[in-house]
């Protein structure tokens, strides 16, 4: 609950400060992907790469979907009124376990979620900043975690997958798909254009560092020995070193453009030097 509670403060705050949902998406996918292959390297099977993939990309294109729309969404409409709409997946849900998971709720489980659809309904007739863009992110959110969810549980029972492996091959087939989409709406350049080319380097070679030295203790699959050691050290420091020299570089070429930009007249200041020597002249003669 806490976990979700923070995902969904973050991306509204993510969507209000102008990052672009996709760049945010692809960003925890990764971080995800990552994570699990430090941690749970040992824990993955290996399994026919095409059957999984089969088995997998759907589920991955329904969790793209939504989590692109559900940034989406929080940066279009309140959080309270974003959570209300968002309880009629609850009911998607249930209906579509009943339909095609053969999974039967008890009443109370039915009225209740009933109650809570009654209850978005009339927020959102209520709703005086109602947004027809943002309504139509949530549904399509709405939708997205309805087939998410009756895809994990179909995968988890009936396909022999456990969590961490579900978890980790989603991460990675999802990669494709928000890529496709960060492609069409140009977000692929917005990293870049908040930052700098040489930001994205300097943080590139730094998580390449952290990524090596962390997986020599948490993977499990680095076998030790001092020249294997002395070169991976070796590489890390003339990556420090790529790092020093990139920066100290520009910060030169920036010392020198301010230097040259406040030594140097300006137009109107060389017009009217020109203007004065002319006029101390007609003066002298």
């Amino acid at each position: 609950m806490v976990p979700s509670a923070s995902r969904t403060s973050s991306s509204q705050l993510a969507a209000k400060c102008a990052v672009p949902p996709k760049s945010f998406a692809i960003r925890a996918t990764l971080f995800t992907a990552t994570l699990i292959q430090i941690f749970f390297a040992g824990e993955l099977r290996k399994n026919e790469r095409t059957g999984v993939f089969v088995k997998v990309a759907p589920l991955s294109f329904c969790y793209a979907v939504d989590i692109v729309m559900g940034i989406a969404g929080t940066g279009s409409l309140s959080l309270p009124m974003f959570s209300a709409l968002r309880h009629l997946s609850n009911f998607l849900i249930l209906v579509g376990e009943r339909l095609f998971l053969g999974i039967v709720r008890v009443a109370s489980v039915y009225a209740s979620v009933c109650l809570m659809v009654f209850g978005a309904a009339i927020a959102a007739i209520g709703d005086i900043t109602f947004d027809p863009v943002g309504y139509t992110y949530v549904f399509i959110n709405n939708f997205s975690t309805t087939g998410k969810a009756l895809l994990t549980k179909s995968r988890l029972r009936d396909q022999g997958f456990t969590s961490i492996e579900l978890l980790y091959y989603n991460s990675m087939f999802t990669l494709p798909f928000l890529l496709v989409i960060a492609w069409i709406t140009t977000d692929m350049s917005q990293c870049t254009h908040y930052t700098s080319a040489l930001t994205m380097s300097i943080i590139g070679v730094i998580k390449n560092i952290l990524v090596t030295y962390v997986g020599m203790f948490v993977g499990g699959d680095y076998v030790f020995t001092p020249v294997n050691f002395t070169g991976v050290s070796i590489s890390a420091a003339g990556a420090v070193m790529y790092v020093w020299f990139t920066y100290r570089l520009s910060q030169k070429q920036a010392e020198c453009i301010e230097l040259q930009s406040t030594s140097q007249p300006t137009i109107d200041q060389r017009a009217e030097t020109n203007a004065s020597a002319e006029q101390h002249k007609d003066d002298h003669c």
